[in-house]
């Protein structure tokens, strides 16, 4: 692979056009991105060029991996030509994003760690949170979870009611069957943010491993209510209704929707918790009618 080669012209024409504009202004506009930074000027463009780099980093780092690479590193150069400490941290953290993209995850903590030290030095006490959330994020990928907690935990106590490390702490709960907690931490982000699909989505499912159905129901309800054809919803109403001993109405939920016929395709790997109770909610439902 190589990092430092500029991506092609056809790689360049799929940037985000809010994000390609904001690179130049309208009289230094190209088609070739790579024209278009070194038109810029140089005391009043790379601040902002920074954060353009690591934003379009992001947005290739799951399709053109080679593209995201290039960009992450044209940022951590322009950072350190700067100097500024708080750039680099976040070319780091672009950079650490990357490898995470790549399964590369011994990497990615690297960069993220070499982010969350800079963040700490400079007393960035928001970015610090990030950072142990960013981190986490890559303990919980590698099944760590105990460790992931740790950061999440750290990362509430820099940044509180954060949706997205309250999200991630009760994931890691889930997955090591902590479910009252992670119930709690489920609760609490869908109380600051009420429109969290995803949050609201875990919550219903950690309500059902509770044994708690009558509540599941009503998050997946409320979830259907905006998503009708919501496959993992339906399936884990299923399962509500099923724990609710409502089996006919289980097994109707479950084989009348124009999208469950994916239940039976769905990628186990894609997200177990939901596949596997629904495939326990259909057969025990049918044999309990």
């Amino acid at each position: 692979m190589e990092l430092e080669k500029a991506p092609t012209s056809t790689d360049l024409g799929v940037i985000p056009p809010a994000l390609f504009i904001e690179m130049a202004t309208e009289e230094q506009y190209s088609p070739h991105f790579s024209v278009g930074i070194q038109n810029i000027s140089k005391t009043q463009k790379e601040i902002p060029l920074i954060k353009t780099l690591n934003e379009i980093s992001w947005e290739f780092k799951n399709s053109n991996i080679d593209s995201a690479f290039y960009y992450a590193r044209k940022s951590l150069k322009v950072s350190k030509d700067l100097n500024d400490e708080q750039a680099i941290a976040s070319s780091y953290n672009s950079l650490a994003n990357c490898f995470d993209a790549m399964g590369i995850l011994d990497s990615a903590l690297t960069y993220h760690k070499k982010s969350l030290d800079i963040k700490i030095k400079i007393g960035q006490n928001i970015g610090v949170a990030d950072s142990y959330n960013n981190i986490g994020i890559v303990y919980a990928g590698e099944k760590q979870h105990y460790t992931a907690i740790e950061y999440f935990e750290s990362a509430l106590n820099k940044k509180k009611n954060d949706i997205d490390s309250l999200c991630n702490l009760g994931n890691s709960l889930l997955e090591i069957e902590k479910f009252r907690l992670s119930y709690e931490c489920f609760k609490q982000a869908v109380k600051h943010d009420p429109n969290d699909f995803d949050a609201i989505f875990r919550l219903g499912i950690t309500c059902n491993n509770l044994k708690k159905p009558e509540e599941a129901l009503m998050y997946f309800n409320k979830i259907l209510r905006k998503e009708k054809d919501n496959t993992d919803a339906i399936i884990n109403k299923g399962y509500s209704l099923h724990l609710m001993k409502k089996y006919k109405q289980a097994i109707l939920c479950l084989t009348t929707s124009s999208q469950t016929k994916c239940f039976f395709t769905l990628d186990r790997d894609a997200d177990f918790i939901s596949f596997s109770s629904a495939e326990g909610s259909v057969m025990a439902s049918i044999i309990a009618s």
